[in-house]
Parts: C-alpha cells; sequence; structure tokens
C-alpha cells in the first residue's frame, strides 16, 4: 500500500510541469484555476505532447486546494478544448471523470450532473455512439424535469437535444412530439416572438420539411423569419440562427414551385415588414 501523501506526490511533480512548459510555479489555487479557464492557456497546454500528464497533475492540485467541484469544471473546460482539437479520447476521459466529480459532490439527480451528461452525449454522438448518446440524454431530460419541472425553458433544450437524436435516426413522429413540446414551453415561458421561439420553429419546420410536409412547414418558417427579422430590427443585428432560417425558407419557396426571384421578394417584404415592426409574431 502506497502511504505516500497525495499532496507530496503531486507538488514533486510541479517544478518537473514548470521546467516543460518553460512557465512560472503557480502559487495559489485561484491563479491556477483561472489559468485552466483561459482558452488560450488551455490551448497551449492541449498543443503538448504530455498534455494528458499535465492536466491529470493540474487536476489533482485543484482538488487540493480548491475542491472537486473546481475540478469537474476546469475538466470539462479542458475536455471541449481538447474536443476541438481533434482528441475525442482525451477528452472523453475528462468529461467522464468530470462526471463522476459532481455526481459525488452533487449526487445523480442534480442539474449539474444532468449539463455534464448532455457534454459527454454530444461527444458519443459525434464519435458515433449514438445508442448511449441516446440513453445519456433522456437521463439528463429526467433530471431536469424532475430539478424545474416539465416546463422549464432547460427541459426544452433537453427535448430539442433528444428530439434530433430521434431524427436522425428515423423516429420522426416520437421527434415531431418532443419538438412540439419544446416549443410550447419555449412559447409560455420566454414569449411568441422570442428568438428561441424561432429556433424551436426552425427545428419543427425542418423535421416537416423532412416528412414532405412543404404545406405545413412554410407558415413555421415564415413566422421563424418574422421574428428573427424584427429581432435584428430592435437590434441592430442578425440573430446567428437568422442565415438558416432564410435557406431554408428559399429552398421550401423553390421546393413549392416558386422561383428564385419571387422566393427572394417573399423573403424580402417579411423582412422589410417585420424590421420596421408593421407585421406582429
Amino acid at each position: 500500500m502506497d502511504t505516500t501523501h497525495p499532496q507530496t506526490t503531486v507538488l514533486t511533480f510541479v517544478p518537473d510541469l514548470v521546467r516543460r512548459l518553460g512557465c512560472k510555479p503557480v502559487l495559489c489555487a485561484a491563479k491556477l484555476e483561472a489559468l485552466l479557464t483561459e482558452p488560450s492557456a488551455i490551448a497551449h497546454l492541449a498543443g503538448k505532447p504530455i498534455a494528458g500528464r499535465i492536466f491529470r497533475a493540474l487536476a489533482r492540485l485543484l482538488v487540493i486546494a480548491a475542491g472537486p467541484p473546481n475540478v469537474a469544471r476546469v475538466l470539462n473546460n479542458v475536455a471541449q478544448m481538447l474536443w476541438a482539437r481533434k482528441r475525442p479520447a482525451m477528452a472523453e476521459r475528462l468529461m467522464r471523470r468530470a462526471l463522476a466529480i459532481d455526481e459525488a459532490s452533487f449526487g445523480t439527480g442534480h442539474p449539474t450532473v444532468a449539463r455534464d451528461l448532455y457534454v459527454l452525449a454530444a461527444l458519443l454522438q459525434a464519435t458515433n455512439r449514438p445508442a448511449k448518446a441516446e440513453k445519456l440524454l433522456r437521463r439528463a431530460l429526467a433530471i431536469d424535469e424532475a430539478s424545474f419541472g416539465a416546463d422549464h425553458p432547460t427541459v426544452a433544450a433537453d427535448l430539442n437535444a433528444l428530439a434530433h437524436r430521434l431524427q436522425a435516426t428515423n423516429r420522426a413522429a416520437k421527434a415531431e412530439k418532443l419538438r412540439r413540446r419544446a416549443l410550447a414551453i419555449d412559447e409560455a415561458s420566454l414569449g411568441a416572438g422570442h428568438p428561441t421561439v424561432a429556433t424551436d420553429l426552425n427545428n419543427l419546420a425542418t423535421l416537416l420539411c423532412e416528412a414532405n410536409r412543404p404545406a405545413e412547414a412554410a407558415p413555421l418558417l415564415r413566422r421563424a423569419l418574422m421574428i428573427f427579422s424584427a429581432f435584428a430590427g430592435q437590434t441592430g443585428q442578425a440573430h446567428p440562427d437568422q442565415g438558416v432560417v432564410i435557406e431554408n425558407y428559399a429552398v421550401l419557396l423553390a421546393a413549392m414551385g416558386r422561383s428564385k426571384m419571387e422566393a427572394r421578394a417573399a423573403i424580402a417584404a417579411i423582412r422589410r415588414k417585420a424590421e420596421s415592426g408593421t407585421v406582429a409574431t
């Protein structure tokens, strides 16, 4: 049995770590945590050949000095950066470690655990493990429903994530039910003219288009475009999802027999009226 105190073991590694990184020693947990939540620092560390050893050592230091919940947050931040840098295996290990820490710290039914599950599910989906991803998404949904209530916007986001998974595996009818429920939640919680509602409308319309139901999809995309155009008129800048809705609506109008010129004119008219505030959503 190893009786070496963990803090001693970790701290003896720090000088070697500092030499390898070419930086000054981290003198306190606050500075260490700040280092590991700064994107540029994470990117620098993730590019090191010994990145795994570095992150494990820094995580152990945070356990000693700052407590497990801080470690879980940092591990997830680092995992996201590693995933972006095409190192999914290492990212997954850190995500699973963060999940285990949060489960032990907060309990298996805590919203923080649901967020961990959501992030891990996205990675599993991206690495061709859809069944496992769906299982985590359903668990996250159950946690958030129990924590916030069935009509909370967080639940709507969970429903949309699960619907996307079902839609990708040819379960359109079940996905549609979830999309419509998410839309109803966001309309009631955020208001009928909220940009999140427009995104919900676009998601539902996309599903209907894939199911060859263009007549049902058209008014949804029109309404989504009106909401996003009104948002642009109020804020002076386009919503990030507006371009997608414009493209989807143009494609749909073309499929319904409208010429490109007619589609452009219809879209421009909606945008002008909505941006000037003359069209109600």
